[in-house]
């Protein structure tokens, strides 16, 4: 997978910007001050929060 290409592609909306999410190791991309994405491989031992985790169990 190319990262950068995604990277790219999410920055390209109209006013994007991204910051690292300390607490998770997560990048978030913002659109005015929303988030409308991340990108979970900032930190291969970031634990996922909660939510996430039910999502990607299935509960």
């Amino acid at each position: 997978m190319d990262l950068s290409r995604i990277d790219a592609r999410l920055l390209s909306r109209s006013g994007a910007t991204k910051a690292l999410h300390e607490k998770w190791g997560w990048m978030v991309y913002w659109v005015g001050g929303r988030q409308f994405a991340c990108e979970f491989t900032t930190s291969p031992d970031a634990k996922l929060p909660k939510r996430v985790q039910r999502e990607v169990s299935g509960e």
